[in-house]
C-alpha cells in the first residue's frame, strides 16, 4: 500500500452507536476501545478527571438504594464510584493467602465468617455450567473452532493457519521486491495456491494433502461454502464466523480488501486477489486441522454441532481441560489432565472426584477472602473504621458484594470515558468564553492599510489551527484554497509503465495525463533513454547483489563505504 491517510481499525462501522462499535472491535479484533482502568485512576489522582464528572457519568446506573455499614449510610452510587476509583471489581486470586503474613488477617477472617452465613459460593457444578453456557454462546460469534481447539486441547491451530496464510499472501502480493517471484500469479490467489500447495512435500501434518487439494473445486466460492458445510457452521452464524477468520490477520485481510476494491491498480490487474479467495484457503486449513485435532483428542468430528454436544455431555471433563490450558490447575492435577488428554470419558471420574473434594473448597475459601478484601478496601475508601465494617450486618455486606459483582470491570470503560470527556468539554467552553470576553473588552483599532502578511492554506481541518492562530496575533490575511478543484488526475511520465496518483488518496481519478515528447526533441529523447537504461541497470544490479546468496557478503566490504557519502552530507 503506497499511500494512506489514517488507520482506523473500526472503519466501516461508523453507522453503529459508539458502544456497539467498541463491542464489535473487541469481538473481532480482541482490542480494548478504552484506556486501562489504572490510567483512568491516575487521571483522578492528578485532577484530570474530577469527582463530580464521575458522579454525573454514574447517574444513569445508580439507584436510590442505600445500606448501613457500621453507623453510616452508604448509597449505591458511592459503591459504584469506589468500584471505579479503588478497582474493587478486578478479579481477586489468593491461593497463598493463608501462608502469607497479612496485617489485615484478623479483620479478613471476621468478615469472611460473616459472609459464610449469607453468601453462597458457586459450587463446581454451577461454575461448570456457567463455563459451558458462556463458551457455547461465544462459539462462532467470538470464538472460531480453531480457537476452541487451542483453548481446550492445547493445540496451536490458529498460529499454524496464520503462518501458512502469511507465507502465501506475502509471496502472492509481492510487488517486485522478491528475488524469486511466485509462479502462476496471473491466475489469482486461490488457483495459484491450489497449484503450488499440492506440490509441497509436507503440508503441516495434514494427511493426504495432495489428493485433498487436487480434489478442491476450481472456484473459491465453492470451496468456501464446502468448508463452511463441513465445519457445520449454522447459517445465522456464518457472517460473524467469516469476520473472525478475516480479522485473525487484520493487516493482510485489510490489504487484500483494499486491493480487491482498487480495480485500476496495476498489480491488482496483473495478479487479482480478493477476500473470497483468501477465506477459501484459510477455511480449508481450518477444517482439516480442526478435524484432525478433534479426532485425535476427543474422537469426534470437527463440526460445530459435535463440539457443542461434547461440551454438554462431558462438561466437567471439558472444564478441567480448559482450566489446564489456562494455567489454573495445580501442578498435580495438570499432570493428570495431560495424561488423560487423548482420552474422552475414560479415567476422568477419579480426577474429577479428587478435584471436587480437594481443590474446590480451597477456591471457595479464597473467593470468600477476596470478597472480604473488597469490603475492607471499600470501607477504607469511605473512611470507615475497620471495626465499623466488622460490626455491620451480614445482609448489608452481602448487598454490597452483589452491587460490586453487578458492575464488572468490562462496564467501566464507557463511564470513565464520559467523565474524561466532560472535563475536556468544560476546559474548551471556558477557553471559548474567555476568548470571546477578550474580544469584547479589547479596544478596537483601525486596521492597517496593508496587512502584515497574506497566506494561503488548504481547505483542511489540519490547517485550521494555524490559520486561526495567525489571524489572532495581528493583521494577517489568510485564504482557503481548494487545490484540486475536483480535477483528479493520474499522471504517467514518459517511459514509465505505471501512473502516479496526483490527488488525495481518498478520492478516485477520472482523467489520465501522459507525458509525450515533442517531435523536435528527438536528441533529448535519445539521451533520456540512454540515461534511463543505465539507471535501471544500476538498480537491477544493486537489487540482485543484495538478494543473491553469496554476493551480499562481498558487496558490504567492497561498496559499503559509498553509503557513507549521503550520511556525511546529511550531517553538514
Amino acid at each position: 500500500m503506497r499511500t494512506f491517510v489514517h488507520h482506523n481499525p473500526l472503519h466501516s462501522l461508523e453507522y453503529l452507536p459508539f458502544e456497539e462499535t467498541i463491542r464489535r472491535g473487541k469481538q473481532f479484533l480482541n482490542g480494548d476501545g478504552y484506556l486501562p482502568s489504572d490510567l483512568y485512576r491516575a487521571y483522578v489522582t492528578s485532577g484530570r478527571i474530577r469527582v463530580e464528572h464521575l458522579e454525573a457519568a454514574l447517574q444513569p446506573l445508580a439507584s436510590e438504594r442505600s445500606i448501613v455499614l457500621g453507623s453510616r449510610s452508604v448509597t449505591h452510587r458511592e459503591v459504584l464510584r469506589a468500584c471505579l476509583t479503588e478497582g474493587l471489581c478486578s478479579p481477586v486470586r489468593e491461593p497463598l493467602d493463608d501462608q502469607l503474613d497479612d496485617p489485615d488477617r484478623d479483620q479478613i477472617e471476621q468478615i469472611t465468617r460473616k459472609l459464610e452465613q449469607v453468601l453462597e459460593t458457586p459450587s463446581l457444578d454451577e461454575r461448570v455450567k456457567t463455563v459451558v453456557e458462556t463458551n457455547h454462546s461465544a462459539l462462532c460469534r467470538w470464538l472460531t473452532l480453531s480457537h476452541w481447539c487451542d483453548d481446550t486441547l492445547g493445540t496451536s491451530i490458529v498460529q499454524t493457519i496464520n503462518d501458512q496464510m502469511i507465507k502465501w499472501c506475502s509471496a502472492f502480493l509481492d510487488e517486485g521486491h522478491a528475488a524469486w517471484a511466485m509462479s502462476d500469479r496471473d491466475e489469482g490467489l486461490y488457483r495459484s495456491w491450489k497449484r503450488l500447495a499440492a506440490q509441497e512435500w509436507s503440508l503441516i501434518g495434514i494427511p493426504d494433502s495432495r489428493r485433498k487439494i487436487a480434489a478442491l473445486p476450481d472456484h473459491p466460492e465453492d470451496t468456501l461454502l464446502e468448508s463452511l458445510d463441513l465445519l457445520g457452521i449454522p447459517i445465522e452464524l456464518r457472517q460473524d464466523y467469516l469476520s473472525l477468520q478475516l480479522t485473525a490477520l487484520p493487516g493482510w485481510g485489510g490489504f487484500i480488501k483494499w486491493r480487491g476494491e482498487e480495480r485500476d491498480y496495476p498489480w491488482q490487474q496483473a495478479h487479482p486477489v480478493g477476500l473470497v479467495k483468501f477465506l477459501a484457503i484459510r477455511l480449508w486449513y481450518a477444517r482439516e486441522l480442526v478435524q484432525a485435532a478433534c479426532r485425535e483428542y476427543l474422537d469426534i468430528q470437527g463440526r460445530f454441532d459435535e463440539i457443542v454436544s461434547y461440551m454438554r455431555d462431558y462438561s466437567e471433563e471439558y472444564y478441567l481441560r480448559r482450566q489446564r490450558i489456562a494455567g489454573h490447575l495445580p501442578a498435580l492435577y495438570a499432570e493428570e489432565v495431560d495424561r488423560l488428554a487423548h482420552r474422552k470419558g475414560q479415567g476422568w471420574n477419579t480426577v474429577l472426584t479428587r478435584y471436587r473434594t480437594e481443590v474446590v473448597p480451597r477456591h471457595q475459601a479464597a473467593r470468600r477472602r477476596g470478597n472480604a478484601r473488597r469490603l475492607l478496601a471499600l470501607s477504607r475508601s469511605l473512611q470507615l473504621l475497620d471495626e465499623q465494617l466488622v460490626e455491620s450486618e451480614p445482609q448489608a455486606l452481602k448487598q454490597v458484594i452483589e452491587w460490586i459483582e453487578a458492575f464488572p470491570e468490562s462496564h467501566h470503560g464507557i463511564i470513565w470515558l464520559k467523565a474524561f470527556e466532560a472535563g475536556y468539554h468544560e476546559q474548551l467552553i471556558e477557553r471559548l468564553m474567555s476568548a470571546n470576553q477578550r474580544e469584547r473588552t479589547d479596544i478596537p483599532t483601525a486596521p492597517p492599510l496593508r496587512p502584515y502578511s497574506q497566506s494561503v492554506y488548504c481547505i483542511d481541518v489540519r490547517s485550521e489551527p494555524f490559520r486561526r492562530h495567525l489571524e489572532s496575533i495581528g493583521p494577517h490575511e489568510t485564504y482557503g484554497f481548494a487545490g484540486f478543484f475536483a480535477a483528479f488526475i493520474r499522471y504517467r511520465a514518459w517511459g514509465k509503465e505505471h501512473e502516479t496518483e496526483q490527488f488525495p488518496v481518498i478520492m478516485r481519478a477520472k482523467n489520465e495525463v501522459r507525458e509525450i515528447p515533442r517531435s523536435y526533441l528527438d536528441h533529448k529523447v535519445s539521451q533520456h533513454r540512454v540515461w534511463t537504461k543505465w539507471v535501471h541497470a544500476g538498480h537491477t544490479l544493486m537489487h540482485d547483489l543484495k538478494e543473491n546468496v553469496i554476493t551480499p557478503y562481498v558487496m558490504v566490504e567492497s561498496i559499503g563505504w559509498f553509503y557513507s557519502l549521503p550520511i556525511f552530507g546529511k550531517t553538514l
